[in-house]
């Protein structure tokens, strides 16, 4: 009696894993997609200017002594300044 319950419960645990295998393979599709490829432009070729000789490019300006300097913080009137360049 008791090895026909093992038997019956062996094959109620067995039965779900093996009826996985047994079902129908999926539908095939009726038509397949094309997706064309990625299009990926050259960047934009940009003609230079002409080339002066004996022009010199500006440095950056540099504060310097008595340069007033005004910072405005939008919203925050707290943190608003002017001062000048010591």
């Amino acid at each position: 009696m008791r090895a026909s319950r093992l038997l019956l419960l062996g094959l109620l645990v067995a039965a779900p894993a093996v009826s996985g295998c047994l079902h129908r393979p999926a539908p095939e599709p009726i038509a397949v997609a094309e997706v064309p490829p990625p299009v990926i432009a050259a960047p934009p070729v940009i003609a230079a200017g002409p080339i002066v000789e004996g022009l010199i490019p500006e440095p950056p300006y540099m504060l310097d002594a008595g340069d007033k300097l005004r910072v405005v913080v939008f919203g925050q009137e707290n943190l608003s300044n002017s001062s000048a360049a010591t």
